[in-house]
């Protein structure tokens, strides 16, 4: 009798612990299906992760391959604001004698270049717009008289180069000229003066004044 009672028992207690053992089962089935839901979001999450990453790096080299081109055409401006230069003369006919005072700047009234417009036909006066290395050359042919002239190519009054010409009452006067190559800072002015000798010159295409900046600093 007690046999019986103990195996009804046990047989109870397999039954109630059935579904128990179900339940746990179907729980681990639904965890493991998260699991792997889970798992593939997070993959597809660092897939498009990976591809942010490369188009950020694109990005990145766009912008450096703009920035570069940016720096390039600045550079390229910068370059040629800063082309100077200058021609000037006493133009065509009617040819004639200029006189000058000692020290005189002597005004050349036909400009034909004046790149970066550094030049004053007004004052005769070159006023540099960059600092940098500066060529100069000055030619000019003697008035109608038998005396040796003397100008000058000066930087703020101080003088760089002398050029000397022959006159002649027969209109054949020689030519006179001279160059100099000087560093010179923004703002500084150069002109052409007269010096000593007779103060006449033959103003024509024979008497020019020209300078280019030939580097900036």
């Amino acid at each position: 009798m007690q046999y019986l009672i103990i195996l009804a028992f046990l047989t109870t207690a397999i039954i109630a612990n059935k579904p128990k053992r179900t339940d746990d089962a179907n729980n681990v089935a639904a965890l493991e299906t998260l699991l792997h839901k889970q798992a593939a979001t997070i993959e597809s999450l660092e897939a498009r992760l990976t591809a942010q990453d490369t188009k950020l790096l694109q990005q990145q080299a766009t912008l450096q391959t703009v920035l570069r081109e940016q720096q390039s055409m600045d550079a390229r401006i910068a370059k040629q604001e800063q082309v100077v230069g200058f021609y000037t003369d006493f133009g065509y006919k009617p040819y004639h004698d200029v006189t000058m005072k000692t020290f005189e700047t002597l005004k050349f009234p036909r400009v034909l270049t004046n790149s970066g417009n550094g030049y004053n036909s007004t004052t005769g006066i070159f006023t540099t717009p960059f600092s940098g290395l500066y060529t100069f050359q000055l030619q000019f042919s003697g008035g109608t008289h038998n005396d040796t002239t003397q100008l000058s190519i000066s930087a703020n009054s101080l003088t760089v180069a002398v050029a000397y010409s022959e006159g002649d009452t027969r209109d054949q006067g020689s030519q006179g000229s001279c160059s100099a190559v000087v560093h010179l800072v923004k703002g500084n002015q150069v002109s052409v003066r007269f010096l000593s000798g007779n103060p006449m010159i033959w103003a024509s295409r024979l008497a020019s004044f020209s300078g280019v900046l030939v580097h900036s600093d």
